[in-house]
C-alpha cells in the first residue's frame, strides 16, 4: 500500500526576500497549512515558471511580464535603517547630517538598473529638503555584495543602510532596525507570479493568504500595499 503523498508547493524569490521575509513567518505557515509542504528556492534570476521548475514566485520588477500572472502585492521604498541601539527607534529621527558621518554600508543588485538604492541618488534627494547635508567624499563607505548582507551588518551595529522597507518590516517589528530618516528611494513593486495553469490552485491561494498576512502593517506603515 503506497502512503499519502503531502501536497508540495516550490516557491521562488530573491535571496534577499527569503531570507528577510520567510524565516520569521514559516512557523505561522506550518501551523495554519500542516497539509502542505513548502519548498522554497532562492535565485536572484528568474525561474522559467512555464517550463514547471517551480509552482510561483515572487519578483520584485518595475512592471508585470504577459508570460505568467502578475498580481501586485507591495510597492516598495528604501530608507536608512540602522541598530536601534545606536540612538534611534523606528519613527524616531536622526538629524540626517549627523546620520551621514556613520558608516555607511553599501551594496549592489546583481543587475544594474537605475532604480538600485545607492547613497549618492539619496543623498540627492534629501539636498531638496536639506540643502546643508555634506558631501559623501569623507563618508566611510562599507561595500557589501549582497542586499542581505548589508542588512545583516546593520543589524549588528555596523553602520547605517539603504534598506527595502519591505524586506526589512520583520526585523522592525522586532526591534532589530530603527528608520534613520523619513527620506526615501521608491524601490519596484513586489508580485505574486503563477503560471495559467496552475489558476485558483488551493495552494497558491493558501499561500498568498499567508504571505500577505505575515507583512500586514499597522495604519501608520509609509510601505504602500496593493488591492
Amino acid at each position: 500500500m503506497r502512503g499519502h503523498r503531502v501536497p508540495r508547493l516550490r516557491v521562488s524569490a530573491t535571496n534577499a526576500f527569503v531570507s528577510g521575509v520567510l524565516p520569521p513567518n514559516l512557523d505561522r505557515w506550518t501551523d495554519l497549512q500542516t497539509g502542505i509542504e513548502l519548498e522554497v528556492h532562492t535565485s536572484d534570476h528568474a525561474v522559467d515558471l512555464i517550463a514547471d521548475e517551480v509552482d510561483i514566485a515572487v519578483r520584485y520588477a518595475p512592471l508585470p511580464s504577459a508570460d505568467s500572472t502578475w498580481e501586485p502585492l507591495w510597492r516598495d521604498r528604501y530608507l536608512p535603517m540602522l541598530k536601534p541601539a545606536l540612538g534611534v527607534d523606528d519613527g524616531q529621527i536622526l538629524d540626517e547630517a549627523c546620520l551621514l558621518t556613520r558608516p555607511l554600508i553599501d551594496y549592489r543588485w546583481r543587475k544594474a538598473d537605475a532604480a538600485q538604492p545607492t547613497w549618492e541618488r539619496w543623498r540627492e534627494s534629501a539636498m531638496q529638503t536639506r540643502p546643508w547635508l555634506p558631501c559623501l567624499s569623507n563618508a566611510r563607505m562599507v561595500r557589501l555584495s549582497r542586499e542581505g548582507h548589508a542588512i545583516e551588518a546593520a543589524m549588528s551595529g555596523q553602520g547605517v543602510v539603504l534598506a527595502s522597507d519591505v524586506i526589512t518590516y520583520n526585523h522592525r517589528k522586532q526591534g532589530r532596525l530603527g528608520i534613520g530618516s523619513p527620506i526615501s528611494l521608491a524601490g519596484l513593486t513586489y508580485f505574486l507570479v503563477d503560471p495559467p495553469r496552475l489558476k485558483a490552485d488551493t495552494r497558491l491561494v493558501a499561500f498568498r493568504q499567508w504571505l500577505v498576512s505575515s507583512i500586514s502593517p499597522p495604519p501608520d506603515e509609509k510601505f504602500s500595499t496593493t488591492p
